[in-house]
């Protein structure tokens, strides 16, 4: 090259694509995905918070991401985003990847619209799905910087045998609602039968049941990010249990007024992470109106 080529405008050099994510694979969550489906209680959610999941696109991976497609699928109504445990089984699910990137389930979470769902391994053998609730309550466990929960496998066994004895003959799937707000417990349990119908359990919640969520509730809470309200419970006849819980939205049972300023005081919440419905609920109550019409002396 001579010493005037040096001066000439060089044409801008095209950003080399991101390598594709040849090297991801997730063996630890593929095997908790297989333990879960034979029924024993895992945390999915926390196991996906902490790997790093292949997100396959369409189109070309360009380095600013501009036209990034991801894969869609449809469940029922609801849109869901793809995403896999490794590129080989983004492959071998769909011959529409053109690219991939790969991205940490704590950071793809939040990425996931509203009203979307997320399904890793759709179609695969180490499959499962989160609806666009779970997606949310899951974005909340990121946000908090959340990692797996600290409920043992006994626990879950303790939680689901201690519900199954107020459970009538016949049952299939057992739904609990625990609400927890300062010192107040309120629980719901319903049962649905074999022939579809929700009847009553045949006793209240045991006490051990929400003694052990009470203590998870502790366990999980954050300096000034606070913990859950709400938890739902699901057992079915067949031997799964799940329970995930509502860190964010108000719980459907409203307790007093004054155990939602109890809960902020042992639970304090930064106001940033204190949603406008709880600010309202622990308000102070608004004191009498003082000095009303004087009565006219004769």
């Amino acid at each position: 090259m001579g010493v005037w080529d040096r001066l000439r405008p060089r044409r801008p050099r095209e950003p080399e694509p991101p390598p594709l994510p040849e090297s991801v694979t997730n063996p630890a969550l593929e095997s908790l995905i297989a333990r879960g489906a034979q029924g024993e209680p895992v945390d999915l959610v926390g196991a996906l918070l902490e790997a790093t999941l292949v997100m396959p696109t369409s189109g070309p991976v360009v380095a600013d991401l501009e036209d990034f497609d991801p894969l869609l699928y449809a469940r029922g109504q609801v849109q869901m985003l793809a995403v896999f445990t490794s590129l080989d089984r983004a492959r071998s699910a769909t011959d529409l990847v053109r690219g991939a990137l790969a991205v940490p389930g704590r950071g793809l979470l939040p990425l996931v619209p509203d009203g979307f769902g997320l399904g890793v391994n759709p179609g695969q053998e180490f499959a499962f799905e989160l609806s666009p609730d779970r997606v949310r309550t899951a974005v909340g466990r990121a946000r908090r910087g959340e990692r797996a929960t600290p409920l043992t496998p006994e626990h879950y066994q303790a939680i689901g045998t201690a519900l199954e004895r107020v459970a009538p003959p016949g049952w299939v799937a057992l739904d609990l609602t625990v609400v927890c707000v300062g010192p107040e417990t309120r629980s719901r349990l319903g049962v649905r039968m074999r022939d579809g119908s929700v009847v009553k359990a045949t006793g209240p919640v045991p006490r051990e049941v929400t003694r052990l969520l009470r203590e998870f509730r502790r366990a999980v809470y954050r300096p000034g990010l606070g913990t859950w309200f709400t938890a739902h419970v699901a057992v079915e006849a067949a031997g799964r249990i799940s329970i995930e819980a509502d860190y964010e939205n108000p719980p459907p049972m409203e307790p007093a007024p004054e155990a939602w300023r109890e809960d902020l005081r042992r639970f304090r919440r930064d106001p940033e992470h204190v949603p406008d419905w709880l600010r309202a609920r622990a308000a102070p109550p608004t004191p009498p109106a003082s000095g009303g019409a004087r009565r006219a002396r004769g």
